[in-house]
């Protein structure tokens, strides 16, 4: 017999077995087959059909009205049935809902009475009202939204909405209305394969006194997605930072606030999570990534107002991706990569992309990289920061006692960064950027618009610090009020090609230390002040040094005496005036 005839007797069977006379039909899956109930009967009453061939008894549920007069437990019977809550249940010992039930609450509510209500592959049906009260979640729950609502939230900035919250958390997805929820604890995801999600006014506001715990916290969980949402301190006090923080008491208020004040969102040792769309405001971190995460992709976030880092990578944080982001007025850096190498723990971040971010008024810098591997900044939008553009370092600061702690593999390219917002402290080390002990860095096609002179960097000069590195280039940038400073006896293999360096304060390159440094087809020119007049210099311990093609249009050209004892081939420059004593070892 075919497998149509066979199912089409099974469904001939059962159509007697429900009923003698019909009046209604529904189709089943699959073509052909209909089941005929008389009028009487409900599909949602009936139980499953478990003769039909190659149907698994998946398709109709039993329907259990639950009478609240009775016990609770008694009454669930059956698996793969919906039990209809329409009066208020008060459970009187541990209860387990049998396996694939629903719990349909049609204006009923359960009172846990302090017993544990044990899912089994449960789902829950309900308005969004409370629902769930003094009970213990044990269990396994069906994939589905749960509301804090249903667990007693108020969603009135005022009440604690923690405790329902994590109990919705415990159980599946959480899922916040537009309304502003109140917790006076960390919100801690515990689980793996969560998403926590809001609407478009979702706010989440913790009490920050003289506590340093985080709003959200996930720890050793993965498959969590946390998206649309605001997070906020309340009872922050924000104040701006001024050139003379010392006099003003800003110093002192910051250290004691940054003490107390919590975090944003904090995970640890998490693994494939998107975190995106979250507005987070008036905290310490805005999102602290701190050890041992991986596969993250922070995304389309806004960030503003935080007493430490907008977004911080900690130690051994891998393949990261942080796209889109919107940072402004943080107290400490923007965003932060900082691999850590000590006895107590240890381990490169890696495969790190930065892009497409936007960073506005950062008091301190937009970007540092404190170790690393595979570490790209690019296409980033900067404006406004305190200190230096970029820190890159390796965590120690001293590459001899620990050498595998360098920054290497890094890439810095197509950024923009410009000095025109208001309220931003003057920058008194007037290093623009500062890289130290790094390897394999390639920095190219960035567009550098550096504040105009002050007294401070007329004096001082504006420089990009190049400290002891190795195999970098520096190419196609383009920079106003500054310029290249290369140091450090084990700088070597470093290139500046095609570089525009205008209107230089001190000088467009100056060569100090290192071998092996081509300078090649750059333009160069001085900024007209007294102080100094030189646009390039190079100094002793200098070692084959390469200058080619070069373009300056002002400013002098210094070679000292120590410098005879170097093997240079210092050629290509046009329309450039010597120091008076001319080294004979500059070719020109």
């Amino acid at each position: 017999m075919s497998l149509f005839r066979q199912r089409c007797a099974a469904v001939g069977s059962v159509i007697i077995a429900i009923c003698l006379s019909c009046c209604s039909a529904i189709t089943l899956y699959g073509k052909q087959h209909k089941v005929t109930l008389s009028a009487v009967q409900r599909t949602s009453d009936k139980k499953f059909v478990s003769s039909i061939p190659n149907c698994s008894g998946c398709f109709f549920k039993r329907r259990v009205i639950i009478n609240s007069h009775k016990p609770f437990s008694r009454q669930l019977k059956y698996k793969k049935t919906v039990y209809a809550i329409q009066g208020d249940i008060t459970l009187d010992s541990d209860v387990t809902v049998p396996y694939g039930s629903i719990m349909k609450f049609e204006g009923g509510s359960l009172n846990g009475n302090g017993h544990t209500l044990t899912g089994n592959g449960t789902t829950i049906e309900a308005p969004i009202v409370p629902i769930i009260s003094n009970v213990e979640i044990a269990g396994t729950w069906g994939e589905q939204d749960f509301y804090a609502e249903w667990f007693g939230a108020a969603g009135d900035g005022i009440t604690d909405d923690g405790p329902a919250m994590s109990l919705a958390l415990s159980l599946g997805n959480l899922h916040l209305l537009d309304k502003t929820y109140y917790i006076n604890k960390t919100l801690k995801i515990t689980s793996s394969n969560r998403r926590i999600h809001g609407g478009d006014s979702t706010l989440i506001k913790i009490s920050s006194y003289g506590k340093k715990n985080p709003i959200i916290l996930c720890r050793d969980i993965s498959g969590v997605i946390i998206e649309n949402l605001s997070l906020t301190v309340d009872g922050f006090e924000w104040r701006e930072r001024t050139d003379n923080p010392q006099e003003d008491g800003y110093a002192e208020y910051f250290a004691l606030r940054k003490a107390q004040v919590r975090g944003g969102l904090v995970c640890e040792y998490c693994n494939d999570f998107i975190i995106r769309n979250l507005t987070i405001s008036y905290s310490g971190y805005g999102i602290l990534c701190n050890m041992g995460n991986s596969h993250f992709t922070v995304k389309d976030n806004y960030i503003h107002h935080t007493m430490i880092d907008g977004i911080a990578m900690y130690t051994q944080d891998k393949h990261f991706l942080v796209e889109g982001n919107r940072i402004e007025y943080t107290c400490d850096d923007a965003i932060s990569v900082v691999s850590t190498h000590d006895d107590n723990l240890s381990g490169e971040c890696s495969d790190i992309l930065v892009e497409n971010n936007s960073i506005y008024n950062c008091y301190a810098r937009p970007f540092i990289i404190n170790g690393g591997e595979n570490i790209t900044f690019r296409n980033n939008t900067v404006s406004g920061c305190g200190l230096s553009l970029i820190y890159i370092s390796d965590k120690t600061g001293n590459p001899k006692v620990d050498p595998l702690s360098r920054p290497h593999e890094i890439n810095i390219s197509d950024n923009y960064f410009e000095f025109t917002y208001p309220n931003v402290p003057v920058n008194q080390n007037n290093r623009v950027l500062i890289i130290n002990n790094c390897d394999d860095l390639f920095f190219s096609k960035n567009v550098i618009k550096y504040k105009k002179p002050n007294e401070v960097s007329l004096a001082n000069g504006n420089y990009i610090q190049v400290y002891n590195c190795t195999n970098s280039t520096f190419e196609g940038n383009t920079i106003d009020f500054a310029g290249f400073i290369v140091l450090g006896q084990d700088t070597r293999n470093i290139a500046f090609l095609h570089n525009v360096l205008r209107k230089s304060l001190m000088n467009a390159i100056r060569l100090e230390n290192g071998s092996n440094i081509d300078v090649t087809e750059n333009q160069m020119d001085k900024y007209p002040h007294e102080v100094s007049k030189r646009v390039f210099t190079v100094l002793g311990d200098v070692y084959d040094a390469t200058v080619m093609d070069n373009h300056i249009t002002s400013g002098d050209i210094y070679v000292s005496e120590k410098a005879k004892r170097i093997k240079s081939n210092l050629s290509g420059i046009t329309n450039h005036n010597l120091n008076p004593n001319d080294n004979p070892n500059f070719e020109h």
